[in-house]
């Protein structure tokens, strides 16, 4: 069978070796060779141009995009790829249990990382733990960590990297602790948080003193989140001009030299993440839309 394959940067390196496991499998593997940042960036239209007859997601599953998985137009095959238990970075980690200020934990993870949810419940002594049903977040999806908000004091996030537990944190009033394997401590994602918060505002005076404004939208099935011609509309209702600029991946280097005074994203949330390689100003529609058109 004749597949397309799809992979989070992490696993570039070990290419061959999927290819030569699926070939085993009897399965004629074309690797997408763009970035793929999750299950939002289904690619079925592509597979199908290329005469596959299946999509492998590896590394990825299909939660909080469980309407991709159902309406795609060929099979979809999920290789889930989580890391196994390294006690060794566990017990490096944890000589910076004393980080933690809160005795109440929430614990979720990415996918990559579930295995170490219900393990750290085992090793965290003297704290109360909760974990929700289903412990796994994404970088723009924390409704499971959300589910358990009210009932923990803090939560911590096993991990590598702090774009889990930041994304987290700018989604949660509760504290977020990092687990970091990668760096094999534990920190506290607060002025992480702030730094962006503050951001954020300045950039909403940068909005209000705007006067022509770029939307940005992409195309990623998954990614299409808001009308981008109802959204035109509110901003042109502001008084200002604006524009609706369509991509596959929204990058930066694509858009400077536009006669334009601000960005305004339509698309993943987390692209607000790299807002200094932006030219100009840059926010998420959601934070325009809940400062201009809802009532508090």
């Amino acid at each position: 069978m004749k597949v397309f394959v799809q992979y989070p940067e992490g696993l570039k390196n070990k290419l061959f070796e999927i290819e030569q496991k699926l070939r085993e499998k009897g399965y004629n593997p074309i690797f997408d060779a763009e970035p793929t940042y999750g299950f939002c960036d289904l690619k079925d239209d592509i597979a199908i141009e290329l005469g596959c007859e299946a999509i492998i997601h590896i590394g990825h599953n299909s939660f909080g995009f469980e309407h991709l998985l159902k309406n795609s137009k060929i099979p979809i095959i999920i290789e889930e790829y989580r890391y196994e238990i390294d006690e060794e970075a566990v017990n490096e980690t944890l000589k910076y249990i004393d980080v933690i200020k809160h005795k109440k934990l929430g614990i979720v993870s990415s996918l990559q990382y579930l295995n170490y949810v219900y393990y750290l419940k085992d090793k965290l002594k003297g704290f109360e733990i909760v974990i929700p049903k289903n412990p796994q977040i994404l970088g723009c999806n924390v409704i499971n960590a959300k589910s358990i908000e009210n009932k923990v004091d803090a939560f911590l996030i096993p991990t590598d990297g702090k774009f889990y537990s930041l994304g987290l944190a700018l989604q949660t009033n509760k504290p977020v602790y990092a687990f970091d394997l990668g760096l094999r401590k534990i920190y506290s994602l607060e002025k992480e948080k702030q730094k962006y918060l503050t951001i954020k505002w300045f950039y909403l005076s940068k909005f209000e003193e705007a006067k022509k404004v770029g939307i940005l939208v992409s195309w990623k099935k998954g990614q299409l989140f808001y009308n981008p011609y109802e959204v035109k509309e509110k901003i042109e209702s502001l008084g200002k001009k604006a524009i609706i600029l369509a991509f596959d991946e929204i990058d930066p280097n694509k858009i400077i030299g536009l006669d334009l005074d601000f960005y305004v994203n339509l698309a993943c949330p987390r692209i607000f993440d790299n807002y200094k390689k932006f030219d100009k100003p840059i926010l998420n529609w959601v934070d325009i839309f809940k400062h201009y058109f809802v009532k508090s």
